[in-house]
């Protein structure tokens, strides 16, 4: 339902109703609904800024849904192995995928305010967003213990939220009438991504490398301060290690009731692993710029993320051929 007054006020509805084969019984139905306003301010007679030659507000709420799991999953898997029969050798299939009948849909609630303008009659326009999107019944595959005879299984885990900004602009900045002419546009966006809850509530996984106000991927390691030199081997010593050997930071510790005090205690072992990063950039931008003459054009893009953790696998090549 689309419905528009005065040419300013502006209000949308929408609802639909999505099904998938792939879910499970009970759950292979959900219904998602949407409603966003907005309020073109610069249709009004009270709007007279020379400089600002259209402004717009606007805000909504809607759902999405996922299922991105393999058809039949509910239902578990099987896969060819190979039997024993004294000396003979037999074909089989045995069970690789554990069944899961209450997977069910994967829900994204996403509330947004955005502020779109127009410049010097719309030879630069742009607009500002914010959003907030919540994240629930996540369809991830939880790590299990081997013993088990499986080595995870695919559930309806937890929550997580996603919430930012982003700026967009685009400029005409020259037009001639020889036929050159210049664009630029600009797009800069920053995103958190942090889980909310888990299966077991507000507890970390680090079985699975889930934290709780974390990103879903994250480094999960020991802070690296650099090599032990020649002149410390005696505090590397005391840390049980020799020059030559990684330097490890000795971040945390237990008290006596077992409980950890994020407090060093003299000693490197697993309590002193902690979360390095994540590949989630704390903001990423690009910058265009188009040029057109006379049936030539060029294009230049510039882009950037900054304040995020990568693994080089190259560098792992390279140093396992020196080992």
């Amino acid at each position: 339902v689309n419905y528009r007054l005065k040419d300013r006020y502006l209000f949308t509805l929408t609802g639909r109703a999505d099904g998938s084969s792939r879910l499970a019984e009970g759950s292979k139905w959900a219904f998602f609904r949407a409603v966003s306003t907005g309020w073109i301010i610069s249709e009004e007679s009270f709007f007279k800024l020379p400089v600002l030659t259209f402004l717009k507000v606007r805000g909504g709420y809607g759902q999405v849904g996922n299922t991105s799991i393999s058809p039949y999953q509910t239902l578990g898997g099987l896969s060819r192995t190979t039997y024993a029969y004294g000396n003979t050798q037999g074909f089989g299939l045995g069970q690789n995928l554990i069944s899961n009948p209450d997977l069910k849909w994967e829900i994204s609630k996403t509330v947004n305010v955005g502020l779109d303008f127009g410049l010097f009659n719309d030879k630069i326009t742009g607009s500002v967003e914010y959003y907030v999107t919540n994240t629930d019944d996540l369809l991830l595959n939880r790590l299990i213990p081997i013993t088990s005879g499986y080595s995870s299984i695919l559930q309806n885990i937890g929550s997580t939220r996603n919430k930012g900004w982003e700026l967009t602009a685009s400029s005409n900045v020259f037009t001639s009438s020889s036929g050159f002419s210049w664009n630029v546009d600009l797009n800069v966006f920053s995103n958190k991504e942090e889980i909310v809850e888990l299966f077991n509530g507000q507890d970390d996984d680090v079985g699975n490398r889930w934290f709780i106000g974390q990103p879903i991927n994250v480094f999960y390691s020991f802070k690296q301060l650099g090599i032990w030199q020649t002149g410390e081997a005696v505090d590397a010593g005391k840390a049980g290690q020799k020059p030559g050997d990684i330097k490890i930071a000795d971040v945390n510790g237990r008290d006596d009731e077992g409980q950890l005090t994020d407090k060093p205690d003299g000693a490197i072992n697993a309590d002193d692993r902690m979360v390095l990063g994540s590949t989630v950039p704390n903001w990423s931008g690009g910058l265009t710029n188009r040029i057109s003459f006379r049936g030539f054009d060029l294009s230049v893009l510039v882009y950037a993320r900054q304040g995020q953790l990568l693994h080089s696998d190259y560098h792992n090549i390279g140093a396992n051929n020196w080992q």
